[in-house]
C-alpha cells in the first residue's frame, strides 16, 4: 500500500482513487438531475403555453391552429404512417452503418496484426 504525505495528514492512494471515482459518479447525477429538470421545466412551458394542445390537436385531428381548416384525416394517417417509416428507417441504416464500421475495424485490426512481425506479439 503506498501512502502519500501531505504537510500534517497521509492520504492513502487507494482512498484517493476512490474519491476520485465517487466524484465523477456525482458529477453523472448531477449532470442527469440537471437534464432532466430541464426537461421537465420545457414540458411545463409546452403546457401552459398550449402549444402542446395545439400540436396533439394536429397530429390526432388534423386541425391547423389558428384557423378553420382541418386536413383530412386519409392524408394524416399516411403522414403518421411515412414518419413513423422513416424514423424506423433511420434507426435500422445507423444501426446497419454501425454494424459495418464494427466489421471493418475488426478486419483491418487482424490484417494489421497478420503483417506485424511475430516475435513483438510472442514477447507479450
Amino acid at each position: 500500500m503506498s501512502t502519500y504525505r501531505l504537510s500534517l495528514h497521509t492520504f492513502d492512494k487507494d482512498a484517493i482513487l476512490n474519491l476520485s471515482m465517487f466524484l465523477k459518479e456525482v458529477w453523472k447525477l448531477k449532470k442527469a438531475i440537471i437534464i432532466a429538470t430541464i426537461a421537465i421545466l420545457g414540458l411545463i412551458v409546452l403546457i401552459k403555453s398550449g402549444i402542446l394542445d395545439s400540436l396533439l390537436l394536429f397530429v390526432l385531428v388534423g386541425a391547423v391552429p389558428g384557423t378553420n381548416y382541418s386536413i383530412p384525416s386519409t392524408f394524416m394517417l399516411l403522414a403518421i404512417m411515412s414518419v413513423i417509416w422513416l424514423l424506423v428507417f433511420r434507426i435500422a441504416a445507423i444501426e446497419a452503418l454501425n454494424s459495418t464500421k464494427s466489421k471493418r475495424s475488426t478486419k483491418r485490426r487482424t490484417e494489421h496484426v497478420k503483417r506485424m512481425p511475430k516475435r513483438r506479439y510472442s514477447q507479450i
